[in-house]
């Protein structure tokens, strides 16, 4: 691009700087290439620093109990990230992964050059994206997560699950997880000193959260992870004091595209899902839960499933549980206008 005019003289200092954001954009994206993907630290100090960090919150402090509302904090969410690489290729809602982001040069370059201009990402300057280092990585990673197009998957804040835990157990309660998923609530049972189950079919989501346990599980506590979907495994009855997970959204996050265990792959419609899947897993919630014990769900009426909330509760209602409570579990640090999704508290009778 030439910096004249037709008539031979500079062109205005607006073009000027575009000019030369797009030769450093240019730059960035090449250097990025080359150094590759900006993966969360996984060594030993980097965990354990982490891990002691999220021991020492008060997790009971991120809840308004009058107001029934978990404020954001996140706390332990990059130990249980790390466990999981294979998290940033995940396909949600159809838009493309932060690694479909690093892959394709026109999606990364549009990225850096709004961090570079500070529109719509906070400004930075050329030589900090240059660095290879871990705060400039998690600039690179907002980058890839949230340019336009782009959306990463979503993991459980351990420190909402955390205090979810202390509110409707006791220390060495037995607790299901009946979707584990990345490790949010795995971390959250080693705070709150209960005994843990988790299922998940994933394979190499497993691997991660078998890593975690067997590094920061406690001694005193048991943890078993089931690889197999919450519909297929049946707990002995009345032996959990509590259950609690955030369900896929159907096919909103294709955690897996090749394993045909993940139920969007096994019932690959709305009511072929909410009958195979929600129902059966609601069905296994009930008979493994002790008499007068809760549930909660983590649920949010998304595209792909419009009535995922009101069929939750329908179904729950028509096992045998009761809708005792709601909790709002904010998406977000922002104080006013922020997103929010229901966590249906339900209660099992005599």
């Amino acid at each position: 691009m030439s910096l004249l005019t037709s008539q031979g003289n500079l062109k205005s200092q607006t073009i000027t700087n575009e000019v030369l954001i797009d030769k450093r954009t240019h730059k960035i994206v090449k250097y990025w290439g080359k150094v590759g993907f900006p993966y969360i630290d996984t060594d030993e100090k980097f965990r354990q620093d982490k891990f002691d960090a999220f021991m020492k919150v008060d997790d009971m402090q991120s809840l308004d109990f009058n107001n029934r509302s978990f404020k954001f904090n996140n706390a332990g969410l990059a130990l249980a990230w790390s466990y999981h690489p294979h998290a940033f290729e995940v396909q949600c809602n159809n838009q493309k992964s932060p690694m479909d982001v690093f892959n394709d040069y026109d999606t990364f370059s549009k990225g850096i050059k709004k961090t570079l201009k500070g529109s719509f990402f906070k400004k930075r300057s050329f030589e900090e994206l240059m660095k290879k280092n871990d705060q400039t990585n998690e600039m690179i990673r907002t980058v890839l997560r949230r340019v336009s197009g782009a959306q990463m998957v979503s993991n459980f804040r351990p420190i909402t699950a955390s205090a979810l835990y202390k509110l409707f157990t006791d220390k060495n309660d037995v607790v299901w997880d009946m979707s584990c998923g990345w490790g949010g609530r795995l971390l959250a049972s080693i705070k709150a000193e209960i005994n843990y189950i988790g299922t998940d079919p994933n394979t190499q989501t497993q691997k991660g959260l078998k890593e975690m346990m067997t590094t920061f599980g406690n001694t005193a506590n048991h943890y078993e992870l089931l690889t197999m979907g919450s519909e297929e495994h049946r707990p002995d009855k009345n032996s959990l004091d509590f259950a609690f997970t955030s369900p896929p959204y159907f096919d909103t996050e294709k955690y897996s595209e090749t394993e045909t265990t993940q139920s969007y792959l096994k019932y690959s419609n709305i009511n072929i899902w909410k009958e195979n899947f929600l129902r059966k897993t609601l069905e296994n919630v009930h008979y493994g839960l002790k008499p007068n014990k809760f549930c909660a769900f983590n649920v949010a009426d998304v595209k792909s499933y419009e009535t995922f909330e009101k069929d939750t509760k329908q179904i729950a209602s028509e096992v045998g549980f009761k809708l005792v409570d709601t909790f709002d579990l904010r998406l977000s640090s922002q104080s006013n206008d922020y997103k929010s999704e229901p966590i249906f508290i339900f209660k099992k009778g005599k």
